[in-house]
């Protein structure tokens, strides 16, 4: 009875310690997963922020660039507008019957032409696009970054899924916490009923020594 009684409170000890481990298990995971998520999710938010300025400086620069060709269109529409305005005069003059009233307009008509400015601005642009070999270069980078980023969470993988066995005679097993506080306080714990476990196991071999003893007595 009194040996029942031991494996029953053994067996509870031990159901406890499982359970302990279990929730360890649901904890762990909540807390690494929570971890993640939130490192990526700055990561992102990085990335998208570093891509929006990058695009919002190209999206200047255009800018700047289309108020540059603007203002020089401009500029050409006002003197070909001119120029136009004299060649009309000029064709106007053609249809003057007095000569010496024609000359005397061209020659009007000529020196306001020469204080014109008529010269041509142009903007050139060149074509640009990307080279093959930055591209591959930025791909590159973003691979070693991955691969690198791969190998410091493959520590994350790794604490998860270390199963420290602890030999009873209950099968107990105790799921080391990945930089879990309580992580002394369990191991204790397990301890605790480790050496339960073997004290019975001592009185055990201790009566059945006790019953051969008697038998041979008896005979």
């Amino acid at each position: 009875m009194t040996q029942l009684q031991e494996d029953k409170n053994a067996l509870t000890t031990a159901l406890k310690e499982l359970q302990k481990s279990e929730n360890q298990v649901k904890t762990n995971t909540k807390t690494v997963t929570s971890q993640l998520q939130k490192l990526f999710e700055e990561m992102k938010t990085a990335m998208i922020q570093k891509e929006n300025n990058i695009l919002s400086d190209i999206q200047s620069i255009e800018k700047k660039q289309l108020a540059d060709i603007t203002k020089v269109k401009k500029k050409m529409e006002e003197r070909r507008d001119e120029a136009m305005k004299h060649l009309w005069s000029l064709h106007k003059m053609r249809e003057e019957p007095d000569i010496f009233l024609f000359f005397k307009e061209f020659k009007v008509a000529k020196d306001r032409v020469a204080s014109q400015d008529f010269s041509i601005a142009m903007v050139n642009v060149v074509v640009r696009q990307l080279y093959d070999a930055w591209i591959d270069k930025y791909r590159q980078q973003m691979q070693n970054f991955m691969s690198e980023l791969d190998q410091q969470l493959q520590s994350v993988k790794l604490g998860l899924h270390i199963l420290i066995p602890l030999q009873t005679q209950v099968e107990c097993f105790y799921l080391d916490s990945w930089h879990s506080p309580c992580h002394s306080q369990c191991a204790l714990d397990l301890v605790q009923v480790n050496q339960a476990s073997r004290s019975h196991r001592r009185r055990s071999e201790g009566n059945m020594q006790k019953k051969k003893s008697e038998l041979r007595w008896k005979e």
